[in-house]
């Protein structure tokens, strides 16, 4: 026999489903219009914050590299010029030493994603953790060297630490560092967020 009442919350059918109490749902379909139109807004208020980052992060890098005459640029004046938002908070390590205009351009890219990234996740986020960057180039066999790239952030507020990364950020990394410069880069998310990219360069002209 037919229901002859709307099921509430807890009630169970005659073929044992849980029943939904009728004021659980959107009394109209304004509502869901209204809940998706405040969802877009905010994922499109955080795209143009983001897009805005990147584009300050790509000016700071330009200028510094545009400043020299596009020739080999120091590399730890642009970390320092691109990080500027996070200055204090983040301890550098490294010899100064010039790299290729092109590398230098795409390391304030990489630098900021992995800023962006801890100011989201680890301890750039609360105004008062350090992470560590560091930086060392290694001269191989002939006239290649490699540029090893070191970020270190002990803190990592991911709900899950086993997903894979799929963000822009993550594609953005390794567009830059394996598919244009034909590196490697390695992260781990077990204990904090610990990225190791390693980028071969042609040193000609940068010592």
């Amino acid at each position: 026999q037919p229901l002859t009442h709307k099921p509430h919350l807890g009630a169970v059918d005659t073929h044992g489903r849980l029943g939904i109490a009728e004021h659980a749902w959107p009394k109209c379909p304004c509502d869901h219009l209204r809940l998706a139109r405040m969802q877009h807004q905010r994922r499109a208020e955080h795209a143009r914050r983001a897009f805005s980052e990147r584009l300050g992060s790509l000016s700071r890098a330009n200028y510094l590299v545009a400043k020299g005459g596009w020739t080999s640029t120091r590399v730890e004046p642009l970390f320092k010029e691109t990080l500027k938002p996070f200055a204090g908070h983040i301890k550098m390590s490294g010899r100064d030493v010039l790299l290729p205009p092109e590398l230098c351009f795409d390391l304030g890219l990489i630098v900021h994603e992995l800023a962006t990234n801890s100011a989201k996740y680890g301890s750039l986020g609360g105004g008062e953790g350090t992470v560590r960057l560091e930086w060392n180039v290694r001269r191989m066999s002939g006239v290649e060297a490699v540029l090893v790239l070191t970020w270190i952030d002990p803190r990592n507020v991911e709900a899950d630490h086993d997903l894979p990364r799929v963000g822009f950020g993550s594609r953005l990394l390794e567009a830059l560092v394996e598919k244009k410069w034909g590196g490697r880069m390695v992260v781990d998310r077990s204990g904090g967020y610990h990225f190791t990219g390693e980028i071969p360069f042609d040193p000609t002209g940068c010592s």
